[in-house]
């Protein structure tokens, strides 16, 4: 019961413990229906360079995912799924929006046992943010190597690239740009799994993120702009002062726990710090999540 939940829900190794039983002729075999609820504190919400300038957040993500699972071959699989979800926060309310995406991901384990899996993804969908000036479509495509190490360990490595598109403006300086959620950027993670038991599930990884990211700053906005590379900058409708478009690297170490507590539910927590730096500024932020999930 709690094993499938921390294996299962919680990503341990499973591509290819939904591989290592499936059936030789193609068919569909399975249904996907989860749900979550996710509670999360960000102390930068607004990725202001300045620590005077920076604002924090409480928010409320929840979510649903309803998909169907096709066994092409023994150990090959698609699943098509289609996601709706939603962010709540109760400061900046005028960050509050709500999404639909659609994702197909094709799994293959690459032989018997404990044999590593492959897993290659692509996604895309729409945000509408309540500020018009931060929705938009969204596309994202990647790969995952993982492999089980052991019983109790497992490890994985994956890449994604990230593309966003929103409306240009409102315009805050004659000459540059004003696209700022115009954004894509490259993410490589190293993530590894142990169980602990058979309910509770512990993880941590690093990442590194390469592209644009957005940023927000109120004081001496011309001086700090002037001595900075920026592709792009706009009037920012929801923190006030300017929010501007940078490309630069972000580094991002991570850890949470999964706790399988019924055949269906679980319980997820974690914590994740971001550096980002580029073109002389740089910004830092804390986020701390928990969450209820459920899975059909």
């Amino acid at each position: 019961m709690s094993r499938r939940w921390a294996r299962t829900l919680a990503g341990v190794a499973a591509p290819a413990l939904l591989l290592a039983s499936g059936p030789a002729d193609a068919e569909w075999v399975d249904w996907i229906a989860d749900a979550r609820l996710d509670g999360r504190y960000d102390s930068n919400v607004n990725q202001a360079a300045r620590s005077s300038e920076q604002e924090w957040d409480l928010s409320f993500h929840p979510s649903i995912t309803l998909g169907r699972v096709y066994q092409l071959a023994e150990r090959t699989r698609v699943a098509a799924t289609a996601s709706v979800a939603g962010e709540i926060y109760s400061r900046y309310d005028r960050l509050n929006a709500a999404a639909g995406e659609g994702r197909v991901s094709l799994s293959h384990k690459l032989g018997l046992g404990d044999a590593p899996w492959a897993q290659v993804f692509a996604s895309g969908g729409y945000q509408h943010v309540e500020v018009h000036q931060r929705q938009g479509p969204r596309f994202a495509t990647g790969a995952t190597l993982g492999k089980r190490l052991s019983p109790r360990f497992d490890a994985r490595l994956s890449y994604r690239y990230s593309q966003r598109w929103g409306p240009d403006g409102p315009r805050a300086m004659v000459g540059v740009p004003d696209d700022v959620f115009d954004q894509q950027s490259h993410l490589i993670e190293l993530e590894g799994g142990f169980l602990a038991t058979e309910s509770l599930l512990l993880r941590a990884g690093f990442g590194y993120q390469r592209g644009d990211f957005d940023t927000n700053i109120i004081a001496n906005r011309g001086a700090v702009l002037a001595g900075t590379s920026v592709e792009a900058v706009a009037r920012d409708k929801v923190f006030g002062g300017w929010v501007y478009r940078i490309e630069g690297n972000a580094y991002v170490p991570f850890a949470s726990l999964n706790w399988g507590f019924h055949d269906h539910w679980a319980i997820d927590a974690g914590y994740r710090f971001r550096y980002a730096e580029g073109h002389g500024q740089s910004y830092r932020n804390h986020t701390v999540h928990a969450a209820v999930l459920f899975r059909y």
